[in-house]
């Protein structure tokens, strides 16, 4: 996590576009926050972290590691050759990039196959449960890596139950920070899309999800 420059890769290799990630919680949903327990980019501290479990010149070799993305998205191929790239410019060692079918990357990670990958998530509903719990309890439905701490599913499992209110996102954003602190996922950048509209366009509206149903729209 600390030899990744997340903002070298949004603002340099992919224009800008999208926001650097300051967490699992994009912003406009509720419980997102700018300043988290996101590790930050510290390639220094990174070597010596690795040299003091044993890897590095004169000490072990680290083993094979795989990274995992998407085939035919070009987004997608720019950030994995960045992250190995950097992998290997700030710790020495290059992860092999391995592409793989949508459907076929899917059924390897329902398998828990896939040890370091790049996915992306669209959520299915704007809530900090559908970006915590899901990710990081144990028995969240899109926790595919095997994390599991107990201090987060404690906070979850009460959460996810609660009605809104501060106390509720106190506790998502308690079990966000242990598991970003943990490395459970590297965030590194919120997604927007880009789209050309034809200036006749009008009457367009907007959400985070995109757009809303053109029953307002007209051409002129």
């Amino acid at each position: 996590a600390m030899a990744i420059d997340r903002e070298l890769i949004v603002n340099e290799l992919l224009g800008g576009v999208n926001a650097v990630a300051t967490g699992m919680i994009p912003p406009g949903v509720n419980g997102h926050r700018e300043k988290t327990a996101l590790i930050p980019f510290n390639p220094e501290e990174a070597k010596q972290l690795l040299a003091e479990a044993g890897y590095g010149p004169g000490k072990k070799v680290m083993p094979p590691l795989e990274l995992v993305f998407r085939e035919a998205r070009p987004d997608v191929k720019i950030v994995a050759e960045a992250v190995a790239s950097q992998i290997k410019q700030n710790l020495g060692f290059e992860p092999k990039l391995v592409t793989k079918e949508w459907r076929a990357m899917l059924e390897a990670q329902n398998r828990k196959e896939l040890p370091f990958f790049h996915l992306r998530w669209a959520a299915d509903y704007l809530d900090p449960e559908n970006f915590v719990t899901f990710f990081f309890a144990s028995y969240g439905p899109e926790n595919k890596i095997g994390y599991k701490s107990a201090e987060v599913d404690k906070r979850t499992s009460m959460a996810d139950v609660m009605p809104d209110g501060p106390e509720r996102l106190k506790l998502y954003a308690e079990a966000e920070d242990i598991a970003l602190a943990d490395a459970a996922y590297v965030p590194i950048y919120f997604q927007r899309d880009a789209e050309l509209i034809n200036p006749r366009v009008k009457g367009l509206r907007e959400s985070i999800f995109g757009h809303l149903p053109h029953t307002t729209v007209e051409t002129e």
